[in-house]
């Protein structure tokens, strides 16, 4: 199963466009377990852009807190906290900048609540 990441751009020029087609390829080649994988990229339908990765049924960390509303306690909010920072470090590491962290931007796989 995949999901779709919708993208929107008020104004993207010919220059934001082969930047962003940079960053995607540059995120698309890191092997982390932190760090999602991007599937497919589809900019036929610019200013939208629409980039395919596996499927999260939790979905974001910001659906996870704000919209499903799940308590998470200290100790797991540390694990996750942890796990960010791993995830950035192997980017950062090869100069590979994300510079839109958010909890939109991270994608939740399973909690163990126990």
């Amino acid at each position: 199963e995949v999901g779709c990441r919708v993208i929107a751009f008020d104004r993207l020029s010919r220059y934001d466009l082969e930047g962003l087609q940079k960053d995607i390829e540059d995120l698309s080649g890191i092997n982390s377990q932190y760090v999602c994988n991007t599937l497919g990229v589809c900019v036929d339908n610019i200013p939208y852009i629409y980039i395919i990765n596996p499927l999260f049924k939790l979905g974001s960390l910001y659906d996870v807190l704000h919209v499903q509303k799940m308590h998470i306690d200290l100790k797991k909010r540390m694990e996750i906290a942890k796990n960010i920072a791993f995830g950035m470090h192997y980017p950062h590491e090869n100069k590979i900048y994300h510079f839109h962290l958010s909890s939109k931007n991270i994608y939740v796989i399973f909690f163990n609540l126990s």
